[in-house]
């Protein structure tokens, strides 16, 4: 209760809303409430719950972060912090997605055999494909936490997804609807992310960065390497039952687009790679001549960016300043590294 400085009279102070699911919080208290709306409109969804659920017996904080907005980000999580930031301009219905892309990746990151895969021990196919099945599987999550939505009667989320991801909602709507079988579903919009060129070479851009920021003679002497399917068999499972949702062939995805770079990224890699070669000892790292290619597609005159490009030169260093950091820490970064477990504007 709170007495008027006027008289006699009092007001009642507003109930504080609870979360439902008890997760760390960090800010402001006017943050903290604006984080508490999206947790409850997500757990709406019984894949949002399960998630959020996940993150905190994970010791996951969540937390707004003014810097995503000047990178254009949606939102990151930090593994090694165990921290969860969003862009503090985004709608609600694209922090529900957003907290559920990173939170997935905060349960795919429980699986320590699969954390060790460094960039310094392991080879470029296993990196790329590391790094594609993790966000391909994060944005499928988000998609189906933004249908259940959907289907419980608040249908922003998926508008907003279906408005910047189509290649994602499109097939993941058309194949339930078809086969009324939600792994397969799941598997339609999983594949889907592959289909974005530009998205897709933006976490190529990140992967580069990292990659060389790595000094020759810090790779091993002969790199070890991880099949798509163990990486599926991990990263594409549920928190609750641990069954993999992920209906097809993982092989699959070791060919065709699914392992396609643009022709500069590939030179990227096999430039670094030829000064780790010319080191005594070391075994050329063969998988590179598995990269499919393709020749990077001029940009359109007149073509608007919602990202500025002294934004994207910000994020590049910044993400080069923290892949550095980890290695001269001897925290060896894991790929995705903390500039990877982001969701991007789809316009960078």
């Amino acid at each position: 209760m709170v007495k008027s400085l006027k008289g006699n009279n009092t007001k009642k102070a507003l109930p504080v809303q609870e979360p439902a699911v008890d997760i760390a919080i960090g800010g402001k208290p006017a943050d903290q409430a604006k984080m508490i709306e999206v947790i409850n409109e997500m757990c709406k969804s019984d894949a949002g719950r399960v998630i959020l659920e996940t993150a905190a017996d994970n010791g996951y904080e969540l937390k707004f972060d003014k810097q995503l907005a000047k990178n254009g980000r949606y939102g990151e999580a930090d593994p090694y912090e165990e921290l969860c930031v969003l862009n503090p301009k985004n709608t609600l219905a694209e922090n529900i997605v957003t907290l559920a892309h990173e939170l997935r990746h905060a349960h795919q990151f429980t699986f320590e055999e699969l954390d060790e895969a460094y960039y310094s021990e392991y080879d470029t196919k296993t990196m790329v494909l590391k790094e594609r099945i993790m966000e391909a599987d994060a944005e499928s999550y988000g998609c189906l936490v933004a249908w259940e939505l959907k289907e419980k009667g608040n249908d922003l989320c998926w508008q907003d997804m279906t408005a910047e991801f189509p290649e994602i909602t499109t097939p993941f709507e058309k194949t339930l609807k078809e086969t009324g079988d939600m792994n397969q579903a799941r598997t339609a919009a999983f594949k889907g992310w592959y289909d974005n060129d530009e998205r897709r070479d933006s976490y190529d851009e990140t992967m580069i960065s990292c990659v060389t920021a790595i000094a020759p003679k810090e790779f091993k002497k002969k790199l070890k390497s991880i099949s798509a399917a163990k990486f599926v068999n991990a990263f594409c499972s549920d928190p609750e039952t641990g069954d993999v949702y992920f209906s097809e062939n993982p092989k699959d995805l070791e060919k065709g687009k699914y392992i396609t770079v643009y022709e500069d990224v590939k030179e990227a890699l096999i430039a670094h790679h030829q000064q780790r070669e010319a080191l005594a000892g070391r075994i050329p790292d063969k998988s590179l001549n598995a990269l499919e290619t393709q020749p990077r597609p001029e940009p359109e005159k007149g073509q608007a960016k919602a990202v500025s490009a002294d934004a994207k030169e910000a994020a590049l260093a910044g993400r080069q300043k923290k892949a550095a950091a980890r290695i001269r820490s001897q925290k060896k970064p894991a790929l995705p590294s903390i500039a990877l477990l982001q969701r991007k504007d789809k316009s960078r």
